[in-house]
């Protein structure tokens, strides 16, 4: 698969208007990895997604296992907004998270279930060279 690097503005442009037509774009069936600068931003930037999803024709294109799954997973979640962004395949990973939370989180992003994963530099520094293979948004000052 080939990472691809796409300038800051232009993904800060795309991204804080249309953020799901940047993932549609650039990488509409393989997983994303958006890095952000703070554990608010993971929480901030997967809910505005998932309000773009929510508007669409589409609302759970991230989404690839059955809803019913995605539910009851959920529905285990400790934290909130990875409670409500799950059910649409995005998924949140910070230091803060609950191990148990941020252990299915990682499973089910590098199982394909989820296909959008907002995170801070400690996946980085987590899974290293698991990270080449899928396209990285870098986007440290959207929604500030």
């Amino acid at each position: 698969m080939q990472v691809r690097f796409l300038g800051l503005r232009l993904i800060r442009e795309i991204a804080h208007h249309y953020p799901d037509l940047a993932i549609l774009e650039h990488s509409p069936t393989k997983p994303v990895l958006i890095f952000v600068s703070s554990r608010r931003q993971t929480r901030l930037t997967a809910l505005d997604l998932i309000s773009y999803c929510a508007a669409d024709d589409d609302p759970k294109r991230f989404l690839h296992m059955p809803e019913e799954d995605a539910m009851a997973i959920s529905g285990t979640m400790k934290d909130k907004a990875l409670r409500d962004t799950l059910v649409f395949g995005v998924g949140i990973h910070h230091a803060g998270l609950d191990n148990a939370d941020r252990a299915t989180v990682e499973e089910l992003f590098l199982n394909n279930k989820i296909q959008v994963l907002v995170c801070t530099s400690t996946l980085a520094c987590k899974w290293g060279e698991i990270i080449i293979s899928v396209l990285m948004f870098f986007i440290p000052w959207i929604l500030s």
